[in-house]
């Protein structure tokens, strides 16, 4: 995992926020993504 190794970073800006934080805003892009991507293939099938 990337993200694991990026907040373990000292320079890296997500320490500020907290790595709980860092994570849960990650955990809701990817959501959004991941949605998105569901309704575009449901998008194209049609």
């Amino acid at each position: 995992m990337p993200a694991i190794s990026v907040s373990r970073a000292p320079k890296c800006s997500f320490n500020i926020n907290g790595r709980r934080s860092s994570l849960s805003k990650i955990k809701k892009i990817w959501n959004v993504i991941h949605i998105l991507y569901i309704q575009k293939k449901k998008g194209r099938k049609k």
